[in-house]
């Protein structure tokens, strides 16, 4: 030791690394403890790490939708999504504005893999609208063409999506008559003036 009063011990640690620790000169050394025993791992053994293993799943759907995974959004109103998902099952809902949902129960995915899933919502899905009007009778005009028919009516096999609702008298639009609806597949619109 040193005679200024400071010497350097080197300690090895469990995990094969060397550390310097400072010990004070009049210190006496400690006996080693003979119950304590140090394990080293051999040069170049594999550390364990916690990367999960993972899959690719690539859906495609016409013409959009939104997509979740497992009840969690993970894209908005588009044709595809790629998603990277931890290896196992999974539940994948794809949903449109105009359609009923779909889903994908139990979708494996395995390590390294991926899965592909298509769907595609019904281009000819309809709905029903009812009108009515509480005040009198209006004829329906429906995206700015006449029904042929008057309130209170039904109007069935209404393609999905936005429509416009105009109520006519006497051959001009009754003011305040007006409606924007979005019907759904196999939906109900029920449209009171």
């Amino acid at each position: 030791m040193d005679a200024k009063g400071a010497a350097t011990a080197a300690v090895t640690l469990a995990a094969g690394g060397v550390a310097a620790a400072a010990v004070p000169e009049k210190t006496p050394p400690k006996a080693p403890d003979k119950t304590a025993e140090v394990r080293e791992e051999p040069a170049g053994a594999p550390k364990e790490t916690a990367v999960a293993a993972k899959g690719k799943v690539r859906i495609r759907v016409l013409p959009y939708a939104n997509f979740y995974v497992d009840g969690q959004q993970v894209a908005s109103q588009v044709g595809l999504a790629e998603v990277e998902l931890a290896a196992g099952p999974h539940t994948i809902r794809v949903a449109h504005p105009y359609f009923k949902p779909h889903t994908w129960t139990d979708v494996v995915v395995d390590p390294g893999a991926e899965v592909s899933l298509f769907h595609s919502f019904p281009t000819k899905a309809t709905g029903t609208v009812k009108v009515g009007w509480r005040q009198g009778w209006g004829e329906v005009f429906l995206d700015g063409k006449t029904t042929g028919k008057v309130t209170p009516c039904e109007l069935t096999s209404i393609g999905v999506g936005p429509h416009v609702l105009t109520l006519v008298r006497d051959g001009a639009p009754v003011p305040g008559m007006r409606r924007e609806i979005q019907v759904v597949e196999d939906g109900e619109v029920d449209v009171q003036f």
